[in-house]
């Protein structure tokens, strides 16, 4: 009676341990995040402007099919977190003034550009909250861990909606401290040879790898791919451009106008 009782509990423990293996695969494929081989850049093109990083950008782009939509940030002259691809040339553009750093106030209140809409953080994170389903691919030219930090620390509810572009090896190392799951290592500020980083990529969960359109016609993403690291190419508005470098191992683009809805595999 008691060998039978005996089977009986060791049977019920390993239909439990199965369980929780299943359970605990079931989470993992779970959050596992799809990928798209399109990516709109700095929010999409809006009235055939670029670079905006508006609102209206960024409702065009959705609306279009895009739930991976790249942004990027910078700090103001009072260190607050905008949308903005910089303070230069585009800043002048937008502003239609001459270009400097501006406060937060003088950002949300001067005139812009066909009256479009930009955006601060927390703006963002108030549209981000209304699009659970939209992944925001950062580009943060300056103080990129700072940014990542402040996220963390006041608005940990859509940390996971980013995927935070790093541009060293180190970089990643100190993102995935901070918490971030999905991490794309992005190649234009570095001068990393191919070797070294398939080698980080072999050793380290990346979402991606993203690299300039001339290192996309290299053996890079061919190898990468071989690797099981998928790589995408930065800036693409030529369908014979991306099916180049889709033949050569490269899986998706930053496009200014493809749309989502509208693409063809």
């Amino acid at each position: 009676m008691r060998s039978r009782s005996s089977k009986v509990n060791g049977l019920l423990i390993i239909i439990f341990l199965m369980c929780i293996m299943i359970f605990e695969s079931t989470a993992l494929a779970s959050s596992e995040l799809p990928h798209q081989p399109l990516i709109a850049h700095a929010g999409g093109h809006i009235y055939g402007y670029k670079y905006t990083n508006s609102l209206e950008a960024l409702e065009n782009s959705y609306n279009n099919g895009f739930r991976f939509i790249e942004l990027d940030f910078d700090w103001t002259q009072d260190n607050q977190i905008v949308l903005i691809h910089d303070w230069s040339g585009m800043a002048s553009r937008l502003f239609m003034t001459e270009p400097r750093v501006f406060t937060k106030a003088e950002f949300n209140n001067t005139p812009v550009l066909q009256n479009l809409t930009l955006l601060d953080i927390e703006n963002l994170v108030k549209w981000l909250e209304d699009k659970s389903d939209v992944n925001i691919v950062t580009d943060v030219k300056t103080r990129n861990l700072d940014f990542l930090q402040y996220i963390g620390l006041n608005y940990g509810h859509i940390k996971n909606q980013l995927i935070p572009q790093v541009y060293s090896f180190d970089e990643y190392l100190k993102a995935k401290e901070l918490g971030y799951e999905n991490i794309i290592l992005t190649l234009y500020k570095s001068n990393y040879t191919d070797d070294e980083i398939v080698g980080f990529a072999k050793n380290n969960e990346l979402f991606a790898i993203t690299m300039p359109v001339e290192r996309g016609y290299t053996y890079l993403p061919m190898r990468l791919k071989e690797s099981g690291v998928l790589s995408y190419v930065h800036t693409v508005n030529d369908l014979y451009t991306f099916e180049e470098l889709n033949k050569n191992g490269v899986y998706g683009i930053y496009t200014d106008y493809f749309q989502m809805n509208h693409w063809v595999e």
